[in-house]
């Protein structure tokens, strides 16, 4: 590098490099790479074998100049932003200098966010989205585990939108509290303090409808979540007034105190937004304005003031980001050049044909006139000959798309050039166009990568087949079940392969598109039909069928006024029309509910037997009686006939709005149930091979008389993607599971022998 710094001065020797040897040096260093990432990612590494090779090389001793730094800081963040807990040995302190360091800024974007409040309509996305700021985050403790947990509490509220009625009231729209923030909180925390089923008739407090999910530990983040809400919206009713500059330096103070931790990757962005703030006071001051301002005049100030002050300058302790006009001509032990493309530097400079300026007509450009070429060459002289120890190059200079060759920058092609005519050795780096490349970890370059997850993945690729592996191929290890809840085991049979990921594995896939629901209901959305007939059901046997409107409401999924009551009435009357078939004294003649304390195989199963009435289990569901279902309802029977209650007859009886089904007393419940208890067990270790819908369509096939071939035939066409509809490999958990390969095999043939083809010959239908 000093021979080139020489030969650019023009005092270069031969005699002085004929006697230097250049075969160790590296200290200059270009490097070709695939995409802005990739050139991020190969400048960490450069930099961690830098600090680890060099002792006496210090963070602030490093310069990373770029031509386009907004374009950059994207890719530096997520590049550098690594977790400090977890690998804090590879973490880099930096610092970006210019505009992009206030608009990449978590603290500054989340206090523009919170100054623009008091247009807000509040929506769910409004407010989850300030609530996922990494520093809001830190105040208020939240994870992002956390917050998706609140997330499933808000959609059981059925908050949308609008802090309450008043608030609605204000943006001229009717004053309705439904699907506002107050009532959900409401809901949210009688769920969590209210006794459960204080009142069993009708579970409403003073119109509100009570979320009882909420107990144990999860109280403590309902409450900061409700602490996080009441200080947004104290701050809402707080920004709406007009202050003077001086109230607004302490209103800010006490804002920014109340919402954010500052951490030190936001400390320097912190001073500089205080500065910013000191300095708008002072300036009022020295003009003599006392009036007061609105808080969107005070947004214009910040948004005009940070861009152009927040983030300038040389930070001390960390490495520096800058743009190339900027500190250069400082001197610095390692100098870093980053985005040298074709296309970004030089500047392109193209004058439009309306300039009569640079016409030819008027004389066009003359000697003398300044040049932004020449201007930018001379900046990238003045930074490469303020390197002190080492110079760093990188471009983009593969297609990532199809690997051709893209030229860098024409300062770069020279520099190379100049390098050549004097005989310094220097070869392009190519670097991989992938982090787990194993190339990255088998060479002694000065790149050599330092991402235990992307080690992890090199060590093993090309070992494996083209088709993807499902994501397990063995069991894992778990305790063994010795306790079986009732409703859990019940449960589990509604989606095995859900269960195992979110009980074994602890991981949670979401079937659909989680949307914001930012707007109240105009309609009855996706299953929500099937819950207001379900609450109008449970209403009707209690004997208390005209709450069924008023729980449906408070539940926030009826639409506001006469459509929602129109709505309900249509689902109250399918539900009527479903309860003329039964004798009202089924309805009435209940006995009480009878513990379940069963041991099989060594393994207790406890719960609870309801609907039960001397003729035995009368079961009413308000939908379709689906295949799920009815495995739901075997289980129940088996478990009657295993427990025996006095004055019970051992027979389960369903109506629904589909098909009607009976289960009469069968001899081995014993037997036959220990077989759902052992799968159960499996399915704890492994994705358990069972899947109502196509188990019931191949034993089904079986009892009708088919060969297995042909019933495992039937099966697969509900498991693959038909033409208008959506097969089982398509589910999200499915398809994370077993990628593409099918579990239909010989363990779900069994399988479903063994516990569908019970069921179906002792069922009845009716």
């Amino acid at each position: 590098m000093h021979q080139l710094q020489s030969t650019l001065a023009g005092t270069f020797c031969q005699d002085h490099q004929a006697k230097t040897s250049l075969s160790d040096d590296s200290s200059l260093l270009v490097v070709n790479c695939f995409s802005e990432m990739r050139e991020v990612e190969a400048l960490h590494d450069f930099l961690l074998n830098q600090f680890a090779n060099s002792p006496d090389l210090h963070l602030d001793d490093v310069l990373v100049a770029i031509p386009n730094l907004d374009k950059y800081a994207p890719f530096i963040r997520a590049v550098f932003d690594v977790d400090v807990h977890s690998e804090k040995s590879f973490r880099i302190p930096y610092f970006i200098s210019g505009s992009l360091a206030a608009a990449e800024s978590p603290l500054v974007n989340g206090l523009l966010e919170i100054l623009e409040i008091p247009s807000w309509r509040f929506t769910r996305e409004q407010v989850m989205v300030l609530a996922r700021n990494r520093l809001i985050q830190k105040r208020f403790n939240f994870t992002d585990d956390a917050l998706d947990q609140i997330d499933s509490w808000l959609d059981d509220a059925g908050v949308r939108w609008g802090i309450d009625g008043a608030h609605k009231q204000s943006l001229g729209l009717p004053a309705s509290d439904q699907n506002t923030w107050r009532v959900g909180l409401d809901r949210l925390l009688l769920g969590a303090v209210l006794p459960k089923k204080v009142n069993a008739t009708v579970p409403l407090f003073h119109e509100v409808l009570p979320v009882d999910e909420i107990e144990g530990a999860l109280t403590l983040l309902l409450s900061q979540f409700v602490v996080f809400c009441d200080t947004l919206f104290d701050w809402h009713h707080r920004l709406t007034s007009a202050y003077s500059v001086q109230d607004w330096q302490e209103i800010l103070h006490a804002l920014l105190n109340d919402f954010f931790i500052i951490d030190e990757l936001e400390e320097s962005n912190h001073m500089q937004l205080l500065g910013c703030l000191n300095e708008f006071v002072q300036q009022s001051q020295q003009a003599g304005f006392d009036s007061d301002i609105d808080v969107q005049s005070l947004v214009v100030f910040l948004n005009n003031t940070i861009s152009s002050t927040v983030g300038s300058g040389r930070s001390v302790g960390t490495v520096n980001f800058t743009s190339m006009n900027n500190l250069a001509g400082i001197p610095f032990k390692t100098l870093c050049l980053l985005g040298l493309n074709y296309d970004a530097w030089p500047t392109q400079q193209r004058e439009p044909g309306f300039d009569l300026l640079q016409s030819q007509a008027v004389g066009g450009h003359r000697q003398g006139d300044r040049n932004r070429a020449n201007d930018e060459r001379y900046l990238t002289l003045q930074l490469i000959m303020s390197a002190q120890e080492s110079l760093y190059v990188s471009y983009v200079g593969r297609n990532i798309h199809n690997g051709t060759d893209i030229p860098p920058s024409v300062l770069v092609s020279e520099l190379l050039d100049c390098c050549a005519q004097v005989a310094i050795p220097i070869t392009v780096h190519q670097h991989a166009m992938h982090g787990y490349s194993s190339g990255n970890f088998s060479t002694d370059s000065e790149l050599l990568g330092h991402n235990q997850k992307w080690f992890e993945v090199a060590a093993v690729i090309g070992q494996g087949d083209k088709m993807v592996r499902p994501l397990f191929e063995k069991n894992i290890d778990v305790e063994q079940v010795v306790h079986i809840d009732w409703d859990e085991l019940s449960g589990f049979y509604g989606n095995p392969q859900r269960h195992f990921l979110l009980h074994s594995l602890g991981v949670y896939l979401q079937d659909e598109a989680n949307d914001w629901n930012n707007v109240e209901p105009f309609n009855l959305s996706n299953f929500a039909d099937s819950r207001i007939r379900s609450t109008a059901l449970q209403q009707a046997i209690k004997g208390v069928p005209d709450t069924s409107l008023g729980m449906s409401q408070a539940s926030g999924e009826l639409p506001s006024g006469l459509p929602g009551t129109i709505l309900q009435s249509i689902e109250q009357g399918t539900v009527d029309e479903l309860l003329e078939g039964v004798d009202p004294e089924f309805l009435t003649d209940t006995l009480p509910a009878i513990p379940v304390d069963l041991h099989i195989n060594g393994i207790n199963i406890t719960g609870v037997l309801r609907d039960l009435r001397p003729e035995g289990q009368l079961l009413l569901i308000s939908d379709q009686l689906h295949d799920w279902q009815k495995v739901k309802v075997w289980l129940q029977h088996l478990i009657l006939c295993c427990v025996k209650p006095e004055g019970v007859s051992r027979v389960t009886k369903v109506i629904s709005l589909s098909d009607g089904l009976v289960f009469k007393e069968i001899e081995n419940p014993e037997t036959l149930l220990a077989e759902w208890i052992q799968a159960y067990c499996d399915g704890q270790a492994e994705p358990l091979p069972f899947f109502a819908k196509l188990s019931f369509i191949y034993a089904q096939k079986l009892e009708d008389g088919e060969d297995a071939a042909k019933a495992l035939g039937a099966a697969h066409k509900k498991w693959a993607d038909g033409y208008e509809f959506t097969g089982e490999v398509s589910k999200p958990v499915n398809a994370f599971l077993y990628r593409g390969h099918s579990p239909l095999d010989d363990a779900f043939e069994a399988l479903s022998q063994r516990l569908i083809s019970p069921l179906i010959q002792a069922g009845r239908a009716e």
